[in-house]
């Protein structure tokens, strides 16, 4: 992957976090039960993809990226 490009989709993804971050407020706002636990599973599912799409394949070719990320 050229470099540039690399470069923004990590700061886009990196971008997400503060909206994440409000997202997970909200989930952990509510009352226990099964439906916070499936928004909870819904919030990990994203991370985990944001994670695993985006992050690992850019830092394994440019581990410099993400450790600035």
């Amino acid at each position: 992957m050229d470099r540039q490009i690399a470069e923004r989709l990590i700061a886009a993804a990196v971008a997400l976090d503060p909206v994440l971050g409000k997202i997970d407020q909200v989930i952990s706002a509510m009352p226990d039960g099964a439906e916070k636990k499936s928004l909870i599973n819904g919030l990990g599912n994203i991370l985990r993809v944001q994670n695993e799409a985006f992050i690992l394949p850019i830092s394994r070719e440019y581990p410099d990226l993400a450790e600035s990320g």
